[in-house]
């Protein structure tokens, strides 16, 4: 085949205007017209649009901001502390805490609950491990507190029912300053040294020690919680052996509890008689709530400080009542 003239002397037709161009002037468009190229036009974009993607919104390994869920924080060995004689509140402290007053609290890990206590500053250490766990007050940025009893109205409520149970109330440290009035007697600022052979001498050096004693802070809630839990109560305290003193205990209850108990009951230094089934007991002794509970009641152990001590053992931790795994 041969080959094709260069054309540079020759002349060409337009397809779009029909004139006469140098056949070496002429450009070939995108529809296969030849035309000179002055009159040229390129193909149009919107004949051929590109597809378009959608602009990237996030990224493949994002790591958005996010609440962090709550965690228990480990606390100080033997962070709880017992505070002063006579206070019915713990002090904790917990460094940073960041909480504020209301905030519910659960501790975990408590192994430890003063031990080498009297009677009346034992503590059962479920108390301290409450699953619901304890609403605080607030001091400081590094220490709040909580009521010891706070469980008492719930422990009432799941233990009592009107016209089934008995409930029994201690008197002498759960409605009376009974320890208060001892240590008083003997100028102790605590309440360690108070033998039952102290209990007794400052007992029978006082004529009138049990027609003296003031009622304590709580003892109206205490009275007003087992009544609606209970519709009743009546009061088991301990038998002084005198019947003067025994006089004493009755006219103050008559003078200082509302509403009244159905009965006014004196143990001989053993409560276990009175447990079973369908009684409940509060009481301070632990020794008290040992037998009751050991003769197949529910016992209650009402606490007040004797004076104060640290405990608590070294894994305690702090959070919220449910922690996320």
């Amino acid at each position: 085949m041969s080959n094709f003239a260069s054309g540079k002397y020759a002349k060409a037709i337009s397809d779009r205007s029909g004139l006469a161009f140098p056949y070496t002037e002429m450009r070939r468009e995108w529809n296969g017209s030849l035309v000179h190229e002055s009159e040229f036009e390129q193909k149009h974009p919107q004949l051929e649009p590109k597809i378009q993607k959608g602009d990237a919104q996030g990224l493949q390994h994002a790591r958005p901001a996010r609440a962090e869920p709550a965690t228990a924080n480990l606390l100080n060995i033997n962070p709880f502390d017992s505070g002063t004689a006579g206070t019915t509140t713990i002090s904790v402290f917990e460094p940073s805490h960041n909480r504020a007053t209301s905030d519910v609290v659960r501790f975990r890990g408590v192994n430890e609950s003063f031990s080498c206590y009297p009677t009346i500053g034992q503590i059962p250490i479920s108390r301290f491990n409450l699953n619901t766990g304890h609403a605080i007050t607030k001091v400081d940025d590094d220490n709040y507190t909580y009521e010891a009893n706070d469980d008492l109205t719930t422990f009432l409520n799941a233990n009592c029912e009107s016209g089934s149970t008995t409930l029994y109330i201690d008197m002498d440290g759960v409605l009376t300053s009974y320890y208060q009035t001892l240590a008083s007697l003997n100028n102790m600022t605590d309440w360690f040294g108070l033998t039952s052979a102290v209990q007794s001498a400052t007992i029978a050096a006082n004529a009138n020690f049990f027609q003296n004693l003031t009622k304590l802070p709580g003892a109206d809630a205490i009275i007003a919680a087992g009544v609606a839990a209970n519709g009743s109560y009546k009061i088991l305290t301990t038998d002084t052996g005198n019947v003067s003193l025994n006089n004493q205990k009755s006219a103050w209850i008559a003078a200082n509890v509302s509403p009244q108990p159905t009965q006014i009951l004196f143990a001989p230094g053993d409560k276990s008689s009175y447990g079973n089934a369908l009684s409940v007991l509060v009481d301070d002794s632990s020794r008290y709530i040992n037998q009751f509970t050991g003769a197949g009641g529910a016992g209650y152990k009402y606490w007040q400080s004797p004076g104060s001590k640290k405990t608590g053992g070294g894994l305690v931790s702090a959070g919220p009542v449910s922690l996320v795994a």
